[in-house]
C-alpha cells in the first residue's frame, strides 16, 4: 500500500488513493466529496453524496451510507492544500477531486491513475481495482481488532451481517494468526517425546475387540 500511494504521478492521485485506503470510501463517494464535507479541525469528512457515472452528484440513499469518518490529519492538510491551489478552498460546493475544468473526476481517470501507480510500483498480480482499496481498508481494521459494529459503520453497510458475510474470512485469518494452539501442541509433543518409553514398551492405542464387543458395536452403528 505504501508503494502504491508513493507511486502516484500527481498530488491529486496520491491523495485519492490514500483516501480510499484510509477511509474505506467507495469510489463514487470519494469522487462526490465536496469542500463543505471537510472538517479540518478534527480531520473528519462527511460522506453524504456520491458522484454517478454520468457526472451528477446525488445524495446517498440509506442512513447507514451517510456517515462521518476520521482520516489521518496529514492527509486532511494535503487535501486542503491542493484544493487551495485550485482556488476552490472557499467554494463549499466545489468537488475535492476535479478535472482541470472543475467538473467531477471521471472514474476512468481514477482507474488510470491507479493502473499507472500499480505499474510504477511493480506490484504483482492480481492487479488491484479501486474497490479493492476499500477491501484493504476493512482488512486493516480487522487486523487492528476493531469491532464488527465499528467496521460496519465506517464502511456504511446497512447491517453488521453484511460486513460479517463479506469479511468473515478475514476474521478467521486474524484468529488463526493469533492462535497459540500450534505452539502449545508443539510443546506437548516435545515434552512427551522426552519422557516417552521406548517404542517396544508402548501399548497399542487400538486393541483388537472381542467378538462380543464387536457385535455390540455393530448393533450401535
Amino acid at each position: 500500500m505504501h508503494a502504491l500511494v508513493e507511486s502516484a504521478d500527481s498530488e491529486q492521485s496520491h491523495c485519492l488513493l490514500e483516501l480510499l485506503l484510509t477511509s474505506g470510501m467507495r469510489i463514487g463517494e470519494a469522487l462526490g466529496l465536496a469542500v463543505a464535507d471537510l472538517e479540518p479541525d478534527q480531520s473528519l469528512i462527511r460522506i453524504e453524496h456520491q458522484l454517478g457515472r454520468d457526472g451528477t452528484s446525488t445524495r446517498l440513499m440509506t442512513v447507514e451510507s451517510r456517515r462521518v469518518v476520521d482520516i489521518p490529519p496529514d492527509l486532511m492538510r494535503r487535501l486542503l492544500a491542493f484544493v487551495d491551489a485550485r482556488g476552490a478552498r472557499f467554494n463549499p460546493q466545489a468537488l475535492v477531486f476535479a478535472s482541470r475544468s472543475g467538473s467531477g473526476l471521471e472514474r476512468k481517470v481514477a482507474r488510470g491513475a491507479l493502473d499507472r501507480a500499480v505499474k510504477k510500483a511493480q506490484l504483482g498480480a492480481p492487479k488491484p481495482t479501486l474497490h479493492d482499496l476499500r477491501h484493504s481498508h476493512a482488512s486493516m481494521l480487522i487486523a487492528l481488532d476493531y469491532s464488527l459494529i465499528e467496521i460496519q459503520r465506517r464502511l456504511g453497510h446497512r447491517t453488521p451481517d453484511t460486513t460479517l458475510r463479506i469479511y468473515a474470512h478475514e476474521w478467521k485469518y486474524r484468529d488463526a494468526q493469533r492462535s497459540t494452539i500450534g505452539v502449545e501442541l508443539g510443546r506437548l509433543f516435545e515434552n512427551g517425546a522426552a519422557k516417552a518409553p521406548p517404542l517396544a514398551r508402548l501399548r497399542p492405542l487400538v486393541t483388537t475387540p472381542s467378538a462380543e464387543g464387536s457385535a455390540r458395536e455393530a448393533d450401535r452403528i
